[in-house]
């Protein structure tokens, strides 16, 4: 009987079909950032800052109340989140939450934009590499990084948009599209008063390497004659280059991106501070302030600088050790980089925390270098690395001994070892690097609800008594006036005559009740009794003003229970 061969079975690897790994990834991200963000707020970690100010703004858009929360006026008197963050994507963002009006709409709008970001970081990485391979790796790494993960599972922020906006503007300006890069630049500057400030960044990256290189060549060092005439003349010859040059056609593209980011961020700073200028609707039960507390801006100040200061150096250090220190490896990257690293000095030390919606801004400056940093990084599979290594240590005694023969992998002698040899230790730093991401992620169930950051309280397990506690909140009927603690407000939050109590003992200052004007409902959490006015926590208790509508127990955050006035 003659022996036949059977044709091997055809089986799927993702490192052949890159893009197809790429989908798989970016959907079980999604799947994951959903699930959790939807877990965390099942338990009530989540509340009126910030999901409950989003999911109100959103609400009172579609029923004549433009960008209305209740959050910002109680501490502010602001009448509009657009005084907040004057940005248009709002008004996008709220026709799509009022199609469906709740939170799990804002999760998975989140969660997708997030994992979107993925696809223009996989193309830019490749574009810059040269390789699927070391594009998918780049952009796996970015969907486990820890602190975008936890940023993601923190509520809801405009800054979740940024990665996908600026990650696509950067490779199309990269492909010479500026069109469709205008566009995504356009995108950027109506999400958050921080786009500007990141497309220029990036307008600084693509502008400055030409025109070093043009000034260098005018001066000689490219074999030309140096022009005649002191260091003056060669700037305006570098000038005129500038303006007419064909040379530096893409450094005036790079120019005017540069100037439309510094117009826009003006125009939103002007927005920011001026009421005038913005949709101020007629808030229900306002006190109505004469004169509302304006934004407190930048919080820039020299001040900060020496305030924390290891903590924010800690900050940056794991940030980059979460990349490997390869960004480091290209310093035309870094200029992206310095925005946010100098805004987090001279800042609070709130920015450089994990675990909230700030984990979103350091992603573009260090994924992009992340990109340039692996560009002639030697590289080696972790079954062939391990290999390099073993016949490296194999062949290390050899070398010690006098008179001994050299191995293959042996240093040459001029003192520089083999590519694999070089490429053993890159290999195993990235393997390491991965293992830390994984070990750091939210997802993982050691670090669940540490100090970490809010984006770290969250668990697998779904809450004893979520169904009873969202049954309770709809005993509310429409259009009441009800009074929430903050972690249940969201379950209110679609009313305009919804109100929150802050995380913190400190009463909001336009917080429109008091002893003889009462909220007709009162929906309160045993975890935050420390944020109930003095002067309303006996009425809720003297059976003659308030009657317990009812109560649910044993939860996470302790005792939920509705009260309505008698």
């Amino acid at each position: 009987m003659r022996n036949e061969q059977r044709a091997p079975r055809a089986r799927l690897q993702l490192g052949r079909y890159p893009q197809v790994s790429l989908v798989v990834f970016a959907l079980a991200y999604l799947l994951l950032a959903f699930s959790l963000s939807s877990l965390r707020s099942q338990e009530l970690y989540t509340g009126n800052w910030d999901l409950g100010i989003f999911q109100q703004a959103f609400w009172s858009s579609a029923h004549g109340h433009p960008f209305y929360e209740a959050g910002d006026y109680e501490m502010y008197g602001f009448g509009s989140l657009f005084q907040v963050h004057p940005a248009p994507l709002l008004i996008g963002l709220s026709a799509l939450y009022n199609l469906f009006p709740q939170a799990g709409t804002l999760f998975l709008l989140q969660a997708t934009v997030v994992s979107l970001g993925a696809v223009p970081l996989y193309y830019l990485a490749k574009d810059v590499t040269g390789s699927d391979h070391r594009a998918l790796l780049v952009a796996g790494l970015y969907l486990i990084w820890p602190p975008l993960l936890a940023a993601n599972l923190y509520d809801f922020h405009l800054e979740a948009f940024l990665p996908v906006e600026l990650f696509l503007l950067f490779l199309l300006w990269r492909r010479g599209r500026y069109g469709w890069g205008a566009l995504a630049a356009l995108l950027a500057f109506v999400t958050i008063e921080a786009g500007p400030v990141f497309v220029a960044s990036i307008a600084l990256f693509f502008l400055l390497p030409p025109l070093v290189e043009s000034y260098q060549r005018l001066g000689g060092r490219a074999g030309t004659a140096p022009p005649r005439g002191r260091w003056l003349s060669r700037f305006g010859l570098l000038g005129r280059d500038f303006l007419y040059g064909p040379r530096l056609r893409p450094a005036r593209y790079a120019a005017v991106l540069f100037l439309a980011a510094c117009g826009a961020y003006l125009v939103l700073q002007i927005l920011q501070g001026d009421p005038g200028l913005l949709l101020v609707p007629v808030v229900p039960l306002s006190t109505n302030p004469s004169r509302p507390v304006l934004n407190a801006g930048l919080y820039i100040s020299a001040s900060h600088l020496p305030v924390d200061l290891p903590q924010k150096f800690s900050y940056w250090l794991a940030l980059y050790a979460l990349v490997g220190f390869l960004p480091l490896r290209s310093l035309r990257a870094q200029i992206l980089v310095l925005p946010w690293l100098g805004y987090t000095f001279v800042s609070y030390s709130e920015f450089t925390v994990f675990g909230n919606q700030y984990g979103f801004l350091p992603v573009v400056p260090l994924f992009v270098g992340l990109a340039y940093g692996l560009k002639d990084l030697e590289l080696l599979s972790l079954p062939d690395a391990l290999r390099r290594w073993r016949k490296h240590e194999r062949a290390s005694p050899a070398r010690k001994r006098p008179g001994s023969r050299q191995g293959p992998h042996a240093l040459s002698r001029k003192g520089t070892s083999s590519p694999g040899e070089r490429a053993a230790p890159a290999t195993f730093l990235l393997f390491a690097v991965v293992v830390a991401c994984l070990i750091l992620s939210p997802a993982d169930p050691l670090v669940q609800r540490t100090d970490l950051g809010n984006g770290y309280q969250v668990n697998y397990v779904p809450m004893v008594g979520s169904a009873q506690v969202t049954e309770l909140a709809r005993q509310i009927p429409a259009n009441a006036v009800v009074l929430a603690s903050n972690n249940l407000f969201p379950l209110v939050a679609n009313d305009v005559h919804a109100y929150a109590l802050l995380w913190t003992p400190t009463i909001p200052p336009y917080l429109p009740f008091n002893r003889s004007h009462l909220p007709a409902w009162v929906f309160l959490c045993s975890s935050q009794s420390f944020a109930v006015p003095a002067w309303l926590g006996p009425l809720l208790t003297n059976g003659t003003t308030y009657a317990l509508r009812g109560q649910v127990s044993g939860t996470t955050q302790g005792t939920v229970s509705l009260f309505v006035q008698v």
